[in-house]
């Protein structure tokens, strides 16, 4: 989410794309679907210790690709989110 910048994937959007399948997973193993009860937690390898809050950066590179159909569906829930509702 934080990547795309694109409401429809935020996870803790109910009519989202990402919604229903965290939701299916709790449900099976009844854990928490409430982000205020998890901590996130991240293995420094290089440092060999656990990362401080203000080291969890995730960093990943963007491609965008060429497939006309998957740029028309970005810009589709990018610019017109409304359309989803």
């Amino acid at each position: 989410y934080p990547n795309s910048g694109i409401a429809f994937h935020d996870p803790a959007r109910k009519s989202g794309a990402l919604y229903q399948y965290l939701k299916a997973c709790a449900d099976q193993t009844d854990d928490c679907l409430d982000e205020s009860q998890v901590e996130v937690v991240s293995w420094d390898m290089e440092k060999d210790r656990l990362q401080e809050n203000r080291e969890l950066v995730v960093h990943g590179e963007k491609h965008w690709g060429s497939d006309p159909k998957q740029l028309a569906k970005y810009a589709l829930l990018r610019y017109f989110p409304f359309l989803l509702n």
